[in-house]
Parts: C-alpha cells; sequence; structure tokens
C-alpha cells in the first residue's frame, strides 16, 4: 500500500504470545502503547 515511516526514536518490537499473557502485560504496565492496551482490554470482554 504505502511505505512505512519510522521515526528514529521509535522502538518496535513484533512478539508472538498467548492473548492471556499479553492482557497480563498490558495490566502490569510492560506494554505502554495506549492503541495496543486499549485493544488488548476489548477483546478481554469476548473471552
Amino acid at each position: 500500500e504505502g511505505d512505512t515511516a519510522f521515526e528514529e526514536s521509535e522502538n518496535i518490537e513484533v512478539r508472538r504470545l498467548p492473548l492471556a499473557d499479553a492482557i497480563e502485560m498490558a495490566l502490569s504496565s510492560e506494554i505502554t502503547d495506549a492503541i495496543s492496551v486499549a485493544a488488548l482490554l476489548k477483546a478481554r470482554e469476548f473471552l
């Protein structure tokens, strides 16, 4: 589609892990990206 323009200060790490672990990481502030945390907490409603 288009090129991604990352900023030099961005630190992006992609990891595959169980959803329950990701939710726990969001709740313990290991995941701090607001959009990611919101998506994980919303997904938790459907478990």
